[in-house]
């Protein structure tokens, strides 16, 4: 289980164990891009951490560089190096 920093981030308080100081926001490259079985798009990142992505419109792929930040109401926003944002969640 993460116990802090960029490994926690983006992980609901349900899903750790104890209380943890989260950055407001990082940097990463995406690894791999493909569809989830809900048929969102999922990225996983180079520290190994995936994530669904709730509006994607097909412009993600592997190699890009990437900012996922924390936003309002507890979501978080990734924004790739051309300037585009995603709504995207945290996966297990």
């Amino acid at each position: 289980m993460p116990t802090g920093g960029a490994q926690a981030f983006g992980l609901t308080p349900a899903h750790r164990n104890d209380v943890i100081t989260e950055p407001v926001s990082f940097d990463a490259v995406i690894t791999s891009a493909g569809a989830a079985g809900s048929g969102q798009s999922m990225i996983r990142l180079d520290n190994g951490q995936t994530w669904l992505v709730l509006d994607s419109d097909g412009r993600l792929g592997a190699g890009d560089k990437v900012s996922i930040r924390r936003a309002a109401l507890g979501s978080f926003m990734m924004t790739t190096a051309a300037r585009h944002s995603y709504k995207v969640r945290r996966r297990n």
